[in-house]
């Protein structure tokens, strides 16, 4: 099921891509997007689960328009952003925005 989000938070994240949006290499194409770690950083403030021992997640959110991508990332899969391999975590949609949520792991 796809997780959507409203349409006034849409218009919002239209206006971040916008004004502060880059090509970045995603799954070997050229992309306009932003990647955006303080914003994965405050939501991973907020989360319940402990890490492991030794293990740390770094992570970024996504924000791009569906039809640049190409595709919807699933929770799941793999990316490769400008060459870092990164787990989808989530992927909210909305009609023409995705915002992924991308982890790696280190440690």
């Amino acid at each position: 099921m796809s997780k959507v989000f409203s349409p006034g938070m849409e218009d919002a994240d239209l206006t971040l891509l916008e004004t502060f949006g880059e090509d970045h290499q995603v799954q070997g194409q050229t992309v306009f997007c932003v990647l955006d770690e303080d914003e994965y950083r405050y939501h991973a403030q907020t989360d319940d689960e402990e890490p492991l021992h030794g293990v740390t997640t770094r992570g970024m959110v996504m924000f791009v328009k569906r039809e640049t991508l190409g595709f919807r990332p699933e929770s799941g899969d793999l990316l490769t952003v400008d060459g870092t391999d990164y787990l989808v975590s989530e992927c909210l949609e909305g009609e023409k925005l995705l915002t992924v949520t991308l982890e790696e792991n280190r440690s």
